[in-house]
């Protein structure tokens, strides 16, 4: 009974050094991984241009270097009754159809979708080149207030992006309710593991 009462606190005691190694391995590698986001192709469809109205194209800014131009304008302020849904689709070739990553976001309000998807990905590479896009230190809180702000050869910043493999990628952004607005944008992206 004892020697089965040793194994066990053993046992566990390998767990927590294989766990506390793994959170070490995640903590130094954090942040080593490379990505870069080629846009290839931009769409935007609404059914109200009324709220939102946009046109964003791709726009070569030098040799191997691409990034978005166009604008974003919101007509009206938004209330936190927008619901919001965020998908990710992959190709390998970016010739073939493209199926569904684990990465997306089911349909959430405004106020969720600024302060968890917005505000740590979308947010650093707006401050660079969309004077006027929505920033903010703390909460995001509704309304998000009428604006236009024009995107002027934006650079991706991937620094918090998820991992993702090397591919192409179609990254869209849904407004499902109370109007269909669509943003999509299809992307080569390269990653590289600096382990």
């Amino acid at each position: 009974m004892i020697s089965s009462l040793v194994q066990n606190q053993y046992a566990m005691v390998r767990i927590i050094v294989f766990l506390l190694w793994s959170l070490l391995l995640c903590e130094t590698s954090f942040g080593k991984i490379n990505h870069t986001f080629e846009p290839i192709d931009a769409s935007f469809y609404t059914s109200n241009p009324n709220v939102i109205d946009s046109k964003l194209s791709v726009y070569r800014i030098s040799r191997g270097k691409y990034g978005l131009n166009g604008f974003i304008d919101i007509k009206q302020d938004l209330s936190n009754d927008y619901m919001l849904e965020l998908y990710v689709l992959r190709s390998v070739s970016g010739n073939d159809r493209y199926i569904p990553t684990a990465i997306r976001m089911p349909p959430k309000n405004l106020e969720y979708y600024m302060n968890k998807v917005y505000k740590r990905i979308i947010m650093t590479t707006f401050s660079k080149c969309a004077p006027n896009s929505p920033q903010f230190q703390t909460e995001f809180k509704a309304p998000l207030t009428k604006r236009r702000f024009d995107l002027n050869k934006c650079l991706t910043d991937t620094t918090n992006f998820p991992y993702v493999r090397s591919g192409f990628y179609k990254v869209g952004m849904r407004f499902i309710k109370p109007y269909n607005i669509t943003w999509e944008i299809t992307a080569k992206t390269v990653t590289t593991d600096h382990f």
